[in-house]
C-alpha cells in the first residue's frame, strides 16, 4: 500500500515523515567529527550549514539551525549519506569487537600468569601461537610474567599496558 490514492492525494502526515526524517538525518551530520563530515562531499550550502550548527550555544538558535539543515536535506539524494553513516558505524562495531577481543586475551593471559600453574599460561600462549603464527612467545611470556608480577605488587600496569599493546599489533589494530 502506498500513500497516494487513487485520485493522486498524498496525506499531509507523509510529508510531515519526510521532514522529519531528512532532520534526523541532518542531526546526525552535525554531530559527526569534522573529517568524517568533510569526507561525505555535501553540497557547499548543506555543508555551511552544519559547520554553523556545531558553533551555536543557544537552545533556540541551534533548534531553528536543525530546521535548517533538515530543510535543505529534503533536497539531498539522501541514500549515499545513509550508506556512509551505516558504513561508519559497522567499521566502528568491528572496532570495538576488536578492541574486546585483545582485551579479552589480555585478561587470560594476566589471569593465567597470576595463578600459580605455569602450564595455563603455556598452553594460552600455544593457543595464541595457533591463531597468530607471527607472534613472539617468549616476548609474550615475559610480558605476562611481568604484568603479573606488577598486579601482585599494586605497581602501575606499565608492563600490562605493553602487553595490550603488543596483542594490538598481533591482532592488527
Amino acid at each position: 500500500m502506498t500513500d497516494q490514492d487513487d485520485d493522486g492525494y498524498i496525506p499531509r502526515g507523509h510529508f510531515k515523515q519526510v521532514a522529519a526524517d531528512a532532520q534526523k538525518l541532518g542531526e546526525a551530520l552535525i554531530a559527526l567529527p569534522a573529517a568524517d563530515l568533510e569526507a561525505l562531499d555535501l553540497p557547499t550550502r548543506l555543508y555551511d550549514a552544519i559547520v554553523t550548527a556545531r558553533g551555536i550555544k543557544s537552545r533556540e538558535a541551534l533548534r531553528r539551525q536543525r530546521q535548517y539543515v533538515g530543510k535543505l536535506m529534503r533536497d539531498v539524494d539522501a541514500a549515499p549519506i545513509v550508506a556512509a553513516l551505516e558504513a561508519r558505524k559497522l567499521a566502528q562495531r568491528a572496532e570495538a569487537q576488536a578492541f574486546h577481543r585483545v582485551e579479552q586475551w589480555r585478561d587470560r593471559l594476566l589471569d593465567a600468569a597470576s595463578s600459580d600453574d605455569g602450564r595455563g599460561l603455556s598452553r594460552l600462549i600455544d593457543e595464541l601461537v595457533a591463531e597468530q603464527p607471527q607472534t613472539d612467545a617468549a616476548r609474550l611470556a615475559s610480558l605476562c610474567r611481568n604484568a603479573a608480577v606488577e598486579r601482585e605488587r599494586g605497581g602501575p600496569p606499565r608492563t600490562a599496558r605493553a602487553l595490550f599493546r603488543y596483542l594490538r599489533e598481533l591482532f592488527g589494530g
